[in-house]
């Protein structure tokens, strides 16, 4: 196999292997004895102890310091044959099995829970390698899980799995430069995370009134406000609470709560469409316009968008709308993704067999509101926050998406 893509100082073709070929050790939590002897002799403590018991979770969470159990010194020289070091290969059994993972350095002894399996690499071969072609292939392994129920994988599915070989030199450079790609990822992403704490600390401050901006005079805004919410709105509805013929070739879409992400209306080729008529008779009396503030309230409750003007869209009941009279629409959409306002929302809902809010709920929260000008100032300000942040988010796109390239022409 030569692959599509490599480093232009190697050439020769790459050597296919069945990964048993490649391992010094493949085990798991009950190498260690039978279950009566694992009973008696390992206890699982949620206090800090001597040794970290690693888990899926703590990989599914990319959680290696908060929600860990622990085991203590006894425990973990018991647990001899399934001790974890940096760098091993760690396979899901059972329950999500085949999803693959490497052993981050927790700079600290670390042994293996129930359901795992361990696969230590020989040292001819580059463990951070031979972990990234399984992850490129990881579909592969799942797809050897058998079994009514639960489905599982076994030890001989994992030594029988195949992959490329080429010489250690080529492993060790292509690991190198994808451990690049992933750190540089790793540092947007902390980047992005650091950003949005700044951004909630200041939300924080600003709409609890503890940090004000000064009009241009340098001069003290009015007091503060409290209103609800029912009364500085000139538009309080919901989406349609009838039933729609679908018109899968139509131009009119009939969307949900689940088209309102990360603060857009996100419109997807397969979403319902409708009818005119019936995209007429839902407005027939009212209309959206530009700035409304939309809010999912069934289903996943508290996300929003702002309407921008998009051409023939209507909703379900799952969105609610807000047009406000004297007050910035911005400042409300940044205030309504704030921690007091999505608490009002939690503490307000209706759980049945969808949570839902009500409108008349909905109006009744209060909110404190500044002066207009203030209102301007506190979300142009926060909103160059949010600019970065996408920006960021951006940026961790394009190199995921750069990876994922690499990765497909030199493995698949």
């Amino acid at each position: 196999m030569v692959p599509e893509l490599r480093f232009k100082e190697f050439e020769g073709e790459w050597t296919e292997k069945y990964l048993g070929n490649c391992i010094d050790l493949l085990t798991d939590y009950h190498a260690n004895g039978s279950y009566e002897r694992l009973k008696e002799n390992v206890e699982l403590l949620e206090e800090e102890n001597y040794a970290v018991i690693i888990r899926t979770t703590n990989f599914e969470k990319k959680d290696f310091q908060k929600n860990l159990l622990y085991i203590d010194e006894n425990a973990f020289n018991f647990l001899k044959k399934s001790k974890v070091y940096p760098d091993d290969i760690i396979i899901n059994k059972i329950a999500n099995a085949g999803a693959t993972y490497l052993m981050p350095d927790l700079n600290r002894p670390v042994s293996l829970a129930m359901n795992l399996f361990l696969l230590r690499i020989k040292k001819e071969h580059s463990a951070r390698y031979i972990y990234t072609q399984i992850k490129t292939k990881e579909h592969l392994l799942r797809a050897l899980a058998s079994g009514t129920g639960t489905k599982t994988i076994t030890k001989q599915d994992v030594r029988n799995f195949e992959i490329n070989i080429p010489t250690l030199k080529e492993q060790q450079k292509i690991a190198s430069f994808l451990s690049a790609v992933d750190k540089k990822i790793q540092q947007l992403s902390r980047r992005k995370e650091l950003l949005e704490q700044y951004k909630k600390g200041l939300m924080q401050e600003l709409f609890f009134g503890k940090l004000r901006f000064k009009d241009e005079n340098g001069g003290d805004y009015p007091d503060w406000e409290e209103k609800k919410l029912g009364n500085i709105v000139t538009l309080l509805k919901d989406g349609s609470h009838g039933s729609h013929k679908d018109v899968p070739d139509g131009k009119y879409y009939l969307l949900s709560a689940k088209n309102i992400r990360n603060g857009q209306i996100n419109i997807d080729d397969d979403d319902r469409k409708i009818s005119e008529a019936d995209f007429n008779a839902i407005y027939k009396n009212y209309s959206l316009k530009e700035n409304d503030i939309l809010l999912t309230i069934v289903g996943t409750i508290g996300r929003l968008a702002i309407y921008k003007g998009e051409k023939n869209i209507s909703f379900q009941r799952s969105v609610a709308f807000f047009r406000f009279e004297n007050v910035y629409s911005n400042y409300m959409f940044q205030l309504m993704n704030g921690n007091a306002f999505q608490k009002e929302l939690e503490n307000r809902k209706v759980v049945s067999a969808q949570p839902g809010i009500y409108l008349g709920d909905l109006a009744k929260i209060s909110l404190n509101i500044p002066h207009f000008e203030e209102q301007q100032k506190i979300a142009n300000f926060l909103s160059t926050i949010d600019t970065k942040i996408e920006s960021v988010n951006q940026q961790i796109t394009q190199t995921q998406t750069f990876k994922k390239g690499l990765l497909q022409k030199m493995f698949v």
